[in-house]
């Protein structure tokens, strides 16, 4: 038994009889910790629902932002989840380095085998956003140093303030090989896989950041 499962198991344990069917959690987790034996002690604790970062169907673009997960604990997660009546919220980010046609597919192809896996109470998705100070943040202005848009990458460093949707746009257009267009389309194609499921999911006008 992992340390995270001794600890959960001393909570489910202690916790007050009186608080059965009063008390529940909503809870962010890791896909690679929401093993049988962690999901147990999550529902005698009262954990109804559990937001996982998905982010991609493309394991390598997971790779290469150490994300440190796998599809295969993606999927593993939501069968656990539902086994155990929790519902699982995922989220997904479009738009990670070098994100392309294939890994879109990948990723719409991934979230269908999770609906169809487990029992999801719904689906967010955003394209990234690089946060100033954030490793993303930087690989943006290298790579604008490096095609030769110094002055730019210079004026988003010290700006106080730089518009968001500008910055966004500036990642997709460097840093990625689609555009926000096809990932639009490919959102559309998920809106519509989710809504025939009964699954809410965030309309394509919310991918940006405004």
């Amino acid at each position: 038994v992992s340390e995270q499962d001794d600890w959960l198991k001393a909570v489910a344990e202690t916790k007050p009889s009186d608080l059965e069917g009063k008390v529940n959690f909503k809870i962010f987790g890791r896909a690679d910790e929401m093993n049988e034996e962690s999901v147990k002690y999550l529902k005698q604790i009262g954990v109804y629902e559990v937001f996982i970062g998905v982010e991609s169907g493309d394991q390598r673009k997971l790779d290469a932002v150490n994300k440190g997960s796998t599809l295969e604990d993606n999927l593993q997660s939501v069968k656990n989840l539902s086994k155990y009546e929790i519902q699982t919220y995922v989220s997904l980010v479009y738009g990670l380095p070098d994100e392309d046609t294939e890994s879109l597919e990948r990723t719409y192809r991934h979230t269908e085998e999770l609906i169809k896996g487990g029992k999801l109470a719904g689906i967010g998705a955003r394209v990234l956003f690089p946060l100033a100070g954030s490793i993303d943040h930087q690989r943006l202005l290298r790579r604008l140093r490096e095609s030769g848009k110094v002055d730019l990458a210079n004026e988003i460093k010290i700006s106080d303030y730089y518009n968001a949707r500008d910055l966004q746009r500036l990642w997709i257009e460097h840093m990625t090989k689609t555009d926000i267009d096809e990932i639009r389309e490919y959102h559309k194609r998920l809106m519509k896989l989710a809504e025939s499921y009964g699954i809410k999911i965030n309309d394509e006008q919310r991918l940006c950041l405004s």
